[in-house]
C-alpha cells in the first residue's frame, strides 16, 4: 500500500505535464487550419445571360469537366442554385475562377 501512494505524485506529475504541453500544441494546429487556405467548392463559375448563352455554357461545362486540366466542379446556374440569395456567397467563397460569358 505504501509503494501505492508513492506512485500516486508521479503519476499526477506525467499527468499534468502531458495536459500543459498538449495545450500549446492544440492552439497551434487549430492555428494552423485557421491560416491554411480552404479548397474552393467550385473550379468554374460560368455567369451567362440565359437566353443567348445558355447552351453554350451547358457546352462549356460539359468540356471543362472532361479537360484534363478542370481539378474540381463547374457551376452553371441551372444544375447547382437552389436558392437565389445565395448566388453572390457562392462567387466570393466558394468559386476559383469566376467566367463571363459576355453576349
Amino acid at each position: 500500500p505504501e509503494a501505492d501512494l508513492k506512485a500516486v505524485p508521479e503519476v499526477a506529475l506525467i499527468c499534468f505535464v502531458v495536459c500543459v504541453s498538449s495545450l500549446p500544441a492544440a492552439i497551434l494546429w487549430r492555428l494552423a487550419l485557421r491560416l491554411k487556405p480552404r479548397q474552393k467548392t467550385f473550379r468554374w463559375f460560368l455567369c451567362h445571360q440565359k437566353a443567348t448563352a445558355g447552351a453554350f455554357a451547358r457546352l462549356l461545362k460539359i468540356a471543362l469537366m472532361e479537360a484534363r486540366s478542370a481539378n474540381g466542379s463547374v457551376f452553371l446556374d441551372s444544375d447547382n442554385l437552389s436558392d437565389l440569395g445565395k448566388l453572390f456567397g457562392y462567387i466570393k467563397e466558394n468559386t476559383q475562377t469566376l467566367v463571363v460569358l459576355c453576349s
